[in-house]
Parts: C-alpha cells; sequence; structure tokens
C-alpha cells in the first residue's frame, strides 16, 4: 500500500517513480499553441513523466516554443489548426490506443468535452460515469483536500453522486488515502425536505454504513466550514468521523463546485490540480484561472492515476 500523499511535492515524486519503472505516459496535447500548458508539459518531459505528441498549428507551436525556449521535436507534432481536426486525429489515437494521457491547450473546454462525450470519440469506456476531480493543497490544512464534481456534471442526481465519489474514491487510493473520509456538502447539518440536497446527503451517507458504498467513510449534510475546521464541528456540536478532518468534498452541483474551485485558487491561492477521470484515459483540463504551476499539478495527477490503472 502506498503511503498517503498529502503534498503535492509528494505528488510528483511518486509520479517521478511510477514514470521510471513503467516509462513515461504518452500524452497528446490539443491545442498545443498555448504557453502555460506547453510550460507545464515541457516541464514534465524533462523530468521524464510523458512523451508527448503536440496537436496544433506546426508554425504556431514552433514559433511559441523558441520563445520559451523550450526545445519541441517537430515529429511530434500533429499539425492541425482547427479544433475539429484536433479532435479527429484525439480521436484516432484513443482508437488506437496510442495514448495515456490528454492535456487541453488551448481549444475550448466546452467544444473539448463535446467531442470527448460523442459516442463516436472513443472517450468513453460505456462502464462508468465522467467526472472531474479536482484536488488542493494549503499552508493551513494538513492533507490534500479532493473535490468532486465542479466541471462535468451539472445537477447530479443520487445515483449519479454515489458514482462520482466511486469515480474518486478511486482516484484517492491511488495517492494513498486507504480509508477517505467523505463530506457530502450543503448550507447545514440538518436534513430538511425543503433543501433536497441535505437528503441525499443522509442517504449517501447511510448507503456507506450499509456497505453499498465501501471502503470509506461518508457525512452528510456537512456545511464546508464544519467538514473542514475542527473547531468549528467543536461549536456546533456536530460529533463526527469526517467532521473537521474531510478528504473529500462533495458538491451538490456544478454551480458550487466551479465557484469553490476558483474561490480556492483565485482568493486562498491554494496550489491545485484537476483531471477527468472515468473514461479510457485521465484528461487534464485546466481552467482560465490555472497558471503553468497549476497545470503541472494536473499532469503529475494524471500521469499518475494513469500509470497506476
Amino acid at each position: 500500500m502506498t503511503n498517503q500523499i498529502t503534498t503535492f511535492d509528494q505528488l510528483a515524486a511518486r509520479a517521478r517513480e511510477l514514470a521510471g519503472t513503467k516509462g513515461p505516459v504518452r500524452a497528446a496535447v490539443i491545442g498545443s499553441d498555448e504557453g502555460p500548458t506547453l510550460r507545464a508539459v515541457g516541464r514534465a518531459e524533462e523530468e521524464g513523466l510523458l512523451s508527448a505528441t503536440m496537436i496544433g498549428p506546426r508554425n504556431a507551436i514552433a514559433d511559441l516554443a523558441a520563445r520559451e525556449k523550450l526545445t519541441v521535436d517537430h515529429q511530434s507534432i500533429i499539425d492541425h489548426a482547427e479544433p475539429v481536426n484536433q479532435m479527429t486525429a484525439v480521436s484516432e489515437m484513443l482508437g488506437s490506443g496510442e495514448v495515456d494521457l490528454l492535456i487541453r491547450g488551448s481549444i475550448d473546454i466546452r467544444r473539448l468535452l463535446l467531442a470527448l462525450f460523442d459516442r463516436s470519440g472513443n472517450f468513453r469506456d460505456g462502464r462508468r460515469i465522467v467526472s472531474h476531480l479536482a484536488c488542493f493543497a494549503t499552508a493551513d490544512y494538513p492533507r490534500l483536500l479532493f473535490m468532486s464534481d465542479g466541471l462535468i456534471n451539472v445537477a447530479p442526481d443520487l445515483d449519479r453522486k454515489a458514482a462520482i465519489i466511486e469515480n474518486a474514491l478511486s482516484a484517492a487510493r491511488h495517492l494513498g488515502v486507504a480509508m477517505p473520509k467523505v463530506a457530502v456538502l450543503a448550507a447545514v447539518e440538518l436534513i430538511s425536505s425543503a433543501m433536497p440536497i441535505t437528503l441525499d446527503g443522509a442517504i449517501l451517507a447511510k448507503m456507506a454504513d450499509k456497505g453499498q458504498v465501501q471502503n470509506c467513510l461518508i457525512d452528510g449534510p456537512l456545511s464546508l466550514d464544519v467538514a473542514t475546521v475542527p473547531e468549528i464541528a467543536r461549536q456546533k456540536g456536530v460529533v463526527s468521523p469526517v467532521a473537521g478532518q474531510a478528504d473529500m468534498l462533495i458538491v451538490p452541483n456544478l454551480e458550487t463546485g466551479y465557484s469553490l474551485y476558483g474561490a480556492m485558487t483565485l482568493m486562498v491561492k491554494a496550489q491545485s490540480a484537476g483531471v477527468v477521470i472515468g473514461g479510457r484515459v485521465p484528461v487534464v483540463l485546466p481552467l482560465v484561472c490555472d497558471g503553468s504551476e497549476s497545470i503541472y499539478h494536473s499532469i503529475t495527477l494524471g500521469t499518475l492515476l494513469s500509470l497506476s490503472r
């Protein structure tokens, strides 16, 4: 069993260890003519994490690489300027098993997701829900904090939330979190029929008690402060093995998750990473608020998950 990874430095070290043993992952960078992504990919290549195929306009990629003082193997560039052609190339690579990790560059998020979820896109494996997993590190929290789903599933029902949790648990265990503490978020800790998401939290907690969701501790509904701050949990009288020490936050909808991601990265200045999981390969999907460092963290997370499959 891997020791629990509690920092992004440990995450990168574990990814490098796996890549050193199994070889670098084969990554496709979709829309490679984008500075922060190209810098993060170049750093990951130098560290032996991945071998990248650049998909985008050849001249723009070469010019950008020269400005950034990065070495790009021109043989690794698939010269497509149009996003539709870029995604066709990605689909072909997925279909033939030539790629282990996808990385979003300049291509629009919505266009990328629509293409990935198209039945002919070769990304879906037909068995699992696809969801986004975010990961944060702050100076004040003693471990990595996971959050799902703030990007893919708009308003998940109870069954979909259970599947989102299963996806996130699978990823967390590859980071050595043996028994993740999962907080199902709501505005309050009381269960009320006037607030349906509180019912979801209570049912998901009961499902874990009955073994329907295994190898984790789930409690809900819990507010964000109760889930992450022990003193506030004590002040509110919430007695729970999850309260004040959550490993994972399950948000009620996309609006909440997307806003929380932005607050953590822009306001709290947390280190962050984000990967789409549940498809054939992990997808590094940087948001507008992500810089090169966050994209690099996302690549290390995606590399670890890919090599742990």
